[in-house]
């Protein structure tokens, strides 16, 4: 990033943090959001840009993994919670 002052540039060399990839800003959602529904965790995905199929393909693949447990909700929906490292659900 460069700052202009009093007629120069100059270079801002300052710590920035690395951006987060898109399965960490899931992760971060589902974490947010325990018991969330397929699809309000899929339209919430849609309003940070990362993707509506992206959200649905990280929550099938980590039931799977067994790292989302899901459980039946109402109307047939299915609710998410993050599985921590020791196995227990948020």
């Amino acid at each position: 990033m460069f700052n202009y002052d009093g007629g120069r540039f100059s270079r801002d060399c300052g710590f920035q943090e690395p951006s987060k990839t898109v399965p960490e800003r899931l992760t971060e959602l589902l974490k947010a959001n325990p018991g969330i529904t397929t699809k309000v965790f899929e339209d919430l995905a849609t309003d940070y840009q990362l993707g509506r199929d992206r959200a649905r393909r990280f929550l099938a693949e980590g039931a799977l993994a067994k790292k989302i447990q899901r459980e039946p909700g109402s109307k047939n929906s299915k609710r998410h919670y993050l599985v921590e490292a020791d196995g227990e659900s948020q």
